[in-house]
């Protein structure tokens, strides 16, 4: 093997090296940033290896793009300031003019302490023109007007801004909404009054996550942000402004991938209508869903694939649905209001679903017992009789804390009968086609060992949440 990496020229060797300090993306679930330190060492590791492989490093600055900053908070900048002013200096070097990412796991200090960190963030500041990245999950004062400081300066290269303001605690895994800080508005009426702006150029951002920061729209500069288009929009925070909803009417015409998180919704001013015809998957969460079923009718999403809604009812968005309904193919319910027969109508409406998964301790009635029996006796019944089939391309149906109403005791048998049928290939139709897939079933503690085992034995696939 020694031999073998001896022989291998040098471009080979960079071309390796690259893939391993390339790292997994930092997001997980579409919401929690996680700094990677692994990455960060990557380079470091690599160059300790021998000479040679340390001249290659050297060589390739592009090996070196990954910046990354732990947490900081008060009582222990002290100890990373013995080691962090070292550690930038020296990827900014190694780095030279290549692009570089920028990711800060969590800051939240006094304005002390800022003012401490100013070499640091000075000489992030310097090298602004070569970010591809920024990522920072921040709170109090002082620190977001720091950073909103740094974010003044040209960003020509920047591709993927995330701004988090958050109060982290050892347990956190996710970005919680909170409430807006009456200091940090003042801040920002004040930053407006002077006529500072806010990225003054981002016509290639590609990637944009607000979180709890609504007030940074304001200062976003209008002839830059009119010719930005996004192909990733993520924005999380109490009360989903009129700014939001400009943003998402104007520069998404080419995003793939949206999430809206809030617990409040401002009204547009004047008519709303998105149109989105690029987006494949879009994310619902809190009473985002309620404006969404307002105007639901101006939402045209002609190539939706996949939808992830927390809260809310589904049928609220029917006229919304109607029109998805022969593209959509996965959709993730979680913890929603009970089901009812609205909400059953609206699912079975959606014919082409190849996934459904409800999770949260959502209760569906008898209603949805109901139509799976009825699946399975028309999959059970004569070529001859087909007359329609529910979710012929379903092949995964995952239910994971959901909560039947079995009053009458039909769980059982109606599940049984539908895993039996779906349990292989349906017949034929008349071109010769299959009239369904197999299906697979995920559940979680709603079945006990026994029905399980009985599903699994007419040939069922069925895996433990």
């Amino acid at each position: 093997m020694a031999s073998s990496l001896t022989a291998c020229p040098d471009e080979i060797l960079a071309e390796i090296f690259s893939y391993g300090c390339a790292g997994p993306d930092d997001y997980v679930d579409a919401q929690i940033l996680r700094s990677n330190p692994e990455r960060a060492r990557a380079p470091f590791i690599v160059a300790a290896i021998c000479q040679r492989w340390r001249a290659i490093t050297l060589n390739h600055s592009d090996l070196w793009h990954y910046l990354t900053i732990p947490t900081v908070t008060s009582n222990k900048v002290g100890r990373v300031l013995e080691w962090l002013p070292s550690y930038i200096n020296t990827v900014l070097d190694r780095s030279r003019d290549a692009p570089i990412d920028v990711v800060i796991q969590y800051l939240n200090v006094t304005s002390e302490t800022v003012a401490v960190m100013e070499p640091i963030f000075m000489a992030l500041e310097r090298n602004s023109r070569r970010w591809r990245r920024f990522a920072v999950v921040m709170y109090g004062v002082p620190v977001v007007t720091r950073v909103l400081a740094m974010l003044n300066r040209p960003t020509p290269g920047l591709r993927r801004l995330e701004l988090a303001r958050q109060l982290l605690t050892t347990y956190s895994n996710t970005f919680h909404l909170i409430e807006d800080d009456a200091d940090a508005e003042d801040t920002f009426d004040e930053m407006l009054l002077k006529g500072q702006t806010f990225l003054p150029d981002i016509s290639g951002l590609r990637f944009l996550s607000l979180v709890n920061v609504p007030q940074v729209i304001r200062l976003w500069p209008t002839n830059s942000i009119q010719v930005t288009k996004f192909y990733t929009l993520q924005i999380i925070q109490r009360v989903l402004t009129v700014q939001a909803w400009d943003l998402l009417s104007r520069q998404c015409a080419v995003a793939e991938w949206i999430m809206l998180k809030a617990s409040a919704v401002e009204q547009p001013k004047g008519p709303l209508q998105l149109v989105l015809p690029e987006l494949d998957l879009i994310w619902i969460y809190n009473n985002v869903y309620e404006l969404l079923a307002r105007y639901s009718h101006k939402l045209l999403t002609p190539v939706l694939r996949e939808i992830v809604m927390a809260g809310g009812r589904l049928s609220s968005l029917t006229p919304w649905l109607y029109q998805i309904r022969t593209h959509l193919r996965s959709l993730d319910l979680r913890w929603l209001n009970d089901f009812d027969q609205a909400d059953i109508d609206a699912l079975v409406m959606l014919e082409q679903l190849e996934v459904i998964q409800i999770c949260g301790q959502t209760r569906i009635p008898n209603g949805m017992l109901t139509l799976m029996g009825q699946v399975g006796s028309q999959m059970g019944a004569d070529q001859g009789q087909f007359s329609r089939v529910v979710w012929p391309r379903l092949h995964l149906l995952e239910l994971n804390g959901a909560r039947f109403d079995d009053s009458e005791g039909e769980l059982t048998p109606q599940l049984v009968q539908l895993a039996r049928m779906r349990a292989r290939d349906g017949p034929p139709d008349q071109h010769g086609a299959a009239r369904w897939v197999k299906l697979e079933f995920v559940f979680s503690a709603i079945l006990s060992r026994s029905q399980i085992e009985m599903m699994r034995s007419v040939g069922a696939e069925v895996r433990i949440g």
